[in-house]
């Protein structure tokens, strides 16, 4: 018979098969012969050799399958040595951790069950088949069979795990911790049961109580970096990030890990804006190692947040021998070119960069913003229309990519692009708005006023399309109570110049002066060089008799646009 030699299990899943067939299986052979060829009957002695050999021929045939990943081959063998010697609980063990490990749950029962009929108590066994129980969603019954285990083999630290685990799976804090305290009062000194003591204090919000936990096992195993990268994070998330800097600091003394705890560090000064710090430690893990691409990486996107666009050329140039090919280096050094104006060598570099799409994608909308910089609209239209060939889930380059059309006056274009952005995502209110913009611009009231309305139903809070119709009735003078309604509801939630300009404006044409007078002082006051905002504030003061004050204005306008008939007709009108 082939004898379990699996005593001991691996921390994690119990039933991992490359376990199972790493240990040796012994096997009884003392007597290797094969049966005699003469004509007498062997005996059974030599008979139950024969078959062990067998046994032994067909599970070696299959470990050797399952390296060469040759699965139901392994299957067809282990069932063969099985069917020389149906006594061995391994056997059914290696056959149901294959089983486990396909998702085949019923199957891996099956045989765990006949392993635990031929031996009752076979550990490996048990540990599976809690671990199948556990896959099956059966988590009671994985936890009770657990507990079985434990009342023969108390010294087990993974199976306390385990059953902690399974109880916080369950949101049985409680439970978890019951059972991770039995084990630590028989280990006290269990590096793994404080560590996962102290994560169920994490979960239940007792930060002080898993502080502590981490505490205790850096007494006990001051080099373990693990315990520094959980408590690190614990403090960082209670706001104590002095603490945790000075975790780092340690953590790397005891580890001498100091490259791994810097960058730790420099990720979090690097989170909190304190790039002058941050920038010492990257320095520190560059004497050390002057081609750790992940520090240079850093210190280009601080030198990019400080907008010290030279020096973020400098170091990203310094890393590219390091890593040719990164795709990250590419389009961040041509972000640091494109900020220098270098448009050629911004393009250049942008163009190269491959994966992962979403830095492709990026890299395209750069390079739109570029051409459209350099005046070359066709080609900013061309990289916009490449982004929506790979994506077209992002509503916002449908919608630059009208703008752009429109800025060049091919309204028809950019309708063509928003229907298009409309049949991708039909709920997009921001899509109708811009149509209805560019109707506005052809001078086709009706679809306007629909467009400016559509957006309105899938949101009554657009402030754009509020504005829009406000405006539109103001200047018609028609629905002036809706108007104001609109105006007043816009301002409330975007008082920007625009907005209360229209709302100023609304009111002049109820011939409100006095009510619209507020509203057009504060939008000049916001955008004191908008000449539309300056000549509804002038038109306002001629109505309240304000002569002085509307020159005043009207003279500003003709400073800002010398050109301007209407206005200096106006002035004109007021001189004595």
């Amino acid at each position: 018979m082939i004898t379990d030699q699996l005593r001991k299990h691996a921390p994690g899943r119990f039933s991992t098969l490359l376990v199972l067939l790493s240990i040796g299986v012994a096997v009884c052979l003392s007597a290797c012969a094969l049966p005699s060829r003469e004509t007498a009957a062997p005996s059974a002695e030599e008979q139950q050799r024969y078959t062990q050999r067998q046994a032994y021929s067909a599970y070696t045939r299959a470990r050797l399958q399952i390296v060469d990943g040759e699965i139901d081959m392994a299957v067809a063998e282990l069932q063969r040595a099985i069917s020389f010697d149906d006594q061995s609980a391994y056997l059914y063990a290696v056959l149901a951790s294959i089983y486990l490990d396909r998702g085949q749950t019923d199957m891996a029962l099956e045989q765990l069950h006949k392993a635990l009929t031929v031996e009752p108590h076979h550990l490996t066994s048990e540990l599976m088949l809690a671990d199948c129980y556990h896959a099956q969603g059966k988590t009671d019954q994985a936890i009770e069979t657990f507990q079985q285990v434990l009342e023969r083999h108390p010294d087990l630290e993974d199976v306390y795990l385990h059953i902690s685990r399974l109880y916080v799976s369950q949101q049985h804090y409680d439970q978890a911790d019951r059972i991770l305290h039995q084990w630590i009062e028989r280990q006290p000194q269990s590096i793994n049961g404080l560590m996962e003591l102290a994560h169920l204090y994490r979960l239940r919000g007792q930060e002080k109580q898993a502080i502590t936990s981490y505490e205790r096992v850096i007494e006990l195993a001051p080099q373990d970096r693990r315990v520094y990268l959980q408590l690190g994070r614990v403090l960082e998330r209670q706001g104590q990030f002095d603490e945790a800097l000075t975790l780092y600091d340690e953590a790397a003394r005891q580890t001498e890990e100091w490259s791994y705890f810097d960058h730790l560090g420099s990720t979090l000064l690097i989170q909190l804006g304190r790039y002058p710090e941050a920038l010492l430690r990257l320095e520190s893990i560059l004497q050390r190692d002057p081609s750790d691409v992940e520090a240079l990486g850093k210190q280009g996107f601080i030198y990019i947040e400080q907008q010290r666009w030279v020096e973020a050329e400098a170091t990203f140039r310094q890393a590219l021998p390091y890593h040719p090919v990164s795709s990250q280096l590419f389009y961040w050094l041509a972000f640091a070119l494109e900020h220098q104006q270098r448009w050629t060598e911004a393009v250049q570099y942008y163009q190269m960069v491959e994966q992962p799409q979403v830095l492709k994608l990026e890299a395209l909308l750069r390079m739109s913003v570029v051409y459209m910089a350099t005046e070359e609209f066709d080609l900013a239209a061309e990289m916009l229309e490449q982004v929506l060939t790979l994506n077209d889930s992002d509503v916002r380059v449908f919608l630059r990519l009208a703008a752009l059309y429109q800025k060049q006056q091919h309204y028809e274009d950019a309708l063509s692009v928003l229907n298009r952005g409309l049949r991708v995502h039909p709920q997009e209110e921001d899509l109708f708005y811009s149509q209805g913009v560019i109707y506005e611009l052809q001078g086709k009231r009706e679809q306007t006023e629909q467009m400016m309305r559509e957006a309105l139903t899938l949101n009554p809070h657009h402030v754009g399309a509020l504005n829009h119709l406000a405006y539109i009735y103001a200047e018609a003078e028609e629905n002036l109570e809706e108007a104001l309604e609109m105006a007043q509801l816009a301002a409330q939630l975007s008082p920007r110049a625009a907005v209360l300009d229209t709302l100023g404006w609304v009111y002049y044409h109820m011939r409100l002066f006095e009510q619209a007078r507020d509203p057009l002082e504060q939008a000049v006051a916001k955008s004191p060089d908008d000449v539309l905002v300056l000549e509804h504030l002038g038109d306002l003061y001629r109505q309240l008799s304000l002569i002085d004050d509307a020159r005043q204005t009207y003279d500003r306008i003709l400073q800002l646009q010398p050109d301007n008939p209407a206005v200096a007709e106006k002035l004109q009108e007021l001189l004595p």
